[in-house]
């Protein structure tokens, strides 16, 4: 079987976590490979997959989208990735699809006739208890999370339409049944929809349709680099942390919390 992966390089994650999957289904006796940018393709390199260059936004764009709230993908950039998710199936010719935040995939692999796969958070299923909470915005560092929470709330609605009428309006050109104005339904959208989380930390309600959605667990990933060797002495005799904030975390945070970690 040939699977072709999709990583979206918004931020780390959404690379890193198709190349662990790849390389577990490599090791399986599939044959595999990875379409990406450039920002995070040094993980696929090093894990030895082959990759395949797609049309991305890039990660400072895609940081700089959110920082704003402004939508990330634009219907325009949506339907180029479209055409560009068609060229590589079209050269690559396989059996499945397994996406990571590539949302073009939702039509794309539909215009193909080929098995969709999603790799999506459980966080956004729409069959999960949800309450909205404001991102990072802002509005939170103006007003403080508690306030801009209170005003977010009831707009939450209608700022998820907005940021799924990309969508709404890529499928209608394409002839497809829209997924609504529900932002969740499109980060899930899928043949078949993979949670990389535990039931337990994360629960959903049944979405009626058995095998829709699946929990495979965390898909677990380190950065390859060694324990520097002052640390690993000194950890011999004191307790060491290890923090990481994420490709997509605010630096300017690290200060605090390494004071309160302190404690």
């Amino acid at each position: 079987m040939r699977v072709l992966f999709f990583g979206e390089p918004a931020t780390l994650a959404h690379v890193a976590r198709p190349v662990v999957l790849a390389a577990g289904l490599r090791d399986m006796g599939l044959e595999v490979s990875l379409a990406t940018g450039p920002d995070f393709r040094w993980i696929a390199d090093r894990a030895g997959l082959p990759v395949h260059a797609i049309d991305c936004i890039g990660t400072q764009r895609y940081l700089k989208a959110v920082d704003a709230g402004a939508v990330v993908f634009p219907f325009d950039v949506l339907d180029r990735y479209v055409r560009d998710d068609l060229r590589v199936m079209e050269e690559v010719r396989p059996d499945v699809v397994v996406g990571d935040f590539r949302l073009s995939l939702a039509v794309s692999a539909r215009l193909a006739s080929i098995p969709y796969c999603a790799v999506v958070n459980a966080y956004w299923s729409p069959d999960r208890p949800w309450r909205p909470e404001i991102p990072v915005h802002p509005s939170t560092r103006l007003l403080g999370p508690t306030i801009a929470g209170t005003l977010f709330r009831p707009l939450a609605p209608l700022i998820l339409a907005h940021h799924a009428m990309p969508m709404h309006r890529l499928r209608k050109a394409y002839g497809m049944k829209s997924l609504g104005l529900d932002l969740r339904a499109v980060f899930s959208e899928g043949d078949v929809s993979v949670f990389p989380d535990i039931p337990e930390l994360v629960p959903v309600t049944s979405s009626g349709s058995p095998g829709r959605y699946q929990y495979i667990g965390p898909v677990v990933w380190s950065a390859p680099a060694d324990l520097p060797r002052e640390l690993a002495n000194r950890s011999e005799r004191r307790p060491l942390v290890y923090l990481a904030l994420g490709s997509s975390g605010n630096r300017g945070a690290l200060a605090l919390i390494i004071e309160a970690l302190q404690g």
